[in-house]
């Protein structure tokens, strides 16, 4: 129950599957401003609100599997401990990926090698994703 009171009427905001919702009652009454919350939840659960459970994509996993190692492994044919050592760090970043949507996943990993996700990512960007 996250109801607050801004300018003489009550807001309510939540979380849903990992978006907020936030928005105004339009009510100065807070007991009616709680059902508006609660019907909007109603709304959000039963999928009447246009926001539904993200399906987990299996994309970056393909992307990783059949795109990027075999790059790597043919790309640094004459240093085989890179291409070891890019395998070893997929193995990681698929099940974080696949626990994490695609913007946090992306936000993540640009924080630590900004270089390396720009050049990566440069070519999804191309095609819209």
């Amino acid at each position: 129950m996250s109801v607050s009171k801004r300018g003489g009427v009550y807001w309510y905001e939540f979380w849903f599957h990992g978006q907020r919702c936030r928005a105004s009652t339009g009510l100065n009454n807070k007991t009616a401003a709680l059902r508006a919350e609660a019907i909007r939840k109603a709304e959000l659960a039963e999928g009447r609100a246009g926001i539904r459970a993200r399906k987990a994509t299996p994309f970056f996993e393909k992307l990783v599997n059949d795109e990027f190692l075999p790059w790597a492994k043919n790309e640094h044919r004459a240093h085989p401990s890179t291409y070891v050592r890019y395998s070893v760090s997929a193995k990681a970043l698929v099940p974080f990926s696949a626990s994490t949507g695609w913007k946090q996943f992306r936000r993540a990993l640009s924080r630590d090698s900004k270089f390396h996700v720009q050049r990566i990512f440069r070519p999804l960007a191309q095609t819209g994703i």
